[in-house]
């Protein structure tokens, strides 16, 4: 099946067709039925109960899409409010707002104001971090930072080396 059979499958599934013909995303079980109507504007996988979904606000003077999180019946635990949200790992997830990076828990609460530019997600209580073309620091749920990673070059001239460093200390406590 395409994209556009599944879309139509989806919408023959429910019967508020035409009030949904712009929204794309809607979530079907292994069965192929639809639980979650096409209600968003966007959607990913479902992570640790919650999947980040997305809104469209045309009508308004500067049209936008912000993102919150649902869970597997739909409903929104978290409003959205984020231009960006990422999948939940070790109980938090990514976020942008207002161009910056931050994170947050299950909850919605805020764990790590955004004030990044760029950030990896956590794994085993630690992630990465940058600010603008600024140091990469390795940082702890609460945003403290643990160690500097680099010297203040861009975050791509160190990503071979992020990454094994990652792996070779496995993100473990010092």
């Amino acid at each position: 099946m395409d994209v556009e059979q599944i879309r139509e499958y989806c919408l023959s599934l429910d019967d508020n067709v035409e009030e949904m013909e712009n929204l794309d995303t809607g979530y079907i079980n292994t069965k192929g039925e639809l639980v979650i109507p096409l209600q968003f504007y966007s959607g990913d996988d479902f992570s640790e109960g919650l999947a980040a979904a997305a809104v469209h606000y045309p009508a308004t003077s500067r049209p936008q899409t912000l993102y919150g999180y649902i869970n597997q019946e739909g409903q929104w635990v978290i409003e959205p409010k984020y231009f960006k949200a990422g999948e939940f790992k070790d109980g938090i997830a990514q976020v942008t707002l207002s161009g910056r990076i931050g994170y947050i828990d299950k909850e919605g609460n805020e764990i790590v104001k955004p004030r990044y530019d760029w950030g990896s997600d956590f794994y085993n209580g630690k992630a990465f971090v940058q600010e603008m073309e600024g140091e990469v620091f390795q940082i702890d749920t609460t945003g403290k930072q643990l160690k500097q990673i680099t010297d203040g070059r861009s975050i791509s001239q160190y990503a071979d080396d992020i990454l094994k460093q990652r792996v070779s200390e496995n993100v473990a406590p010092e």
